[in-house]
């Protein structure tokens, strides 16, 4: 009898833990949904990557109440400068100050070629989890979650929420 009242609550144990599992993947900010919050977003800005406007054909946005935006990555690091390849819908490579990175979308990881350290993190303080996607072979990142990256490269983020502007620059 002992036995069969352990096996039950290992079994319910183990339901909680992996309900709660499920809930905290965060692989798109689905908590997007509420009207008050898409009021909060706009369809369309401006992304300027070393003074040029990036034109797209993928509708990003910029979210004013979680104080984030949408980043096109691999449009974005291309205008900076490296060079970006799709191997497979698991693997691009970035090549950028003689440095490769790895990409893997679907896991949403990033990492430096032959290390292991996932470089996509959420900033401490931002107020929401990660957000991500992939668009016509375009990987899209909240702007908190990859600026660690961004600035290891030696570049920047801002974001003017009043005029619903993203720059992307070397910093000087």
């Amino acid at each position: 009898m002992k036995k069969m009242i352990c096996l039950f609550l290992s079994l319910v144990v183990c339901f909680f833990v992996s309900a709660c599992d499920k809930n905290n993947t965060n692989t798109k900010d689905t908590s997007l949904g509420s009207q008050e919050e898409t009021q909060n977003i706009h369809g369309s800005y401006k992304l300027i990557v070393n003074g040029k406007e990036i034109a797209s054909d993928i509708a990003f946005s910029i979210n004013h109440e979680k104080q984030y935006a949408e980043i096109p990555l691999t449009e974005a690091l291309s205008a900076l400068g490296c060079q970006v390849e799709w191997v497979n819908e698991k693997r691009v490579e970035i090549r950028c100050n003689d440095t490769v990175y790895v990409l893997n979308p679907s896991a949403q990881t990033l990492v430096k070629s032959g290390d292991s350290f996932n470089m996509i993190a959420v900033a401490p303080g931002a107020t929401h989890g990660l957000y991500c996607e992939i668009l016509d072979r375009e990987f899209i990142i909240d702007s908190d979650s990859v600026s660690y990256f961004l600035s290891l490269l030696g570049a920047q983020i801002t974001i003017d929420y009043e005029n619903d502007t993203v720059k992307i620059d070397w910093k000087t």
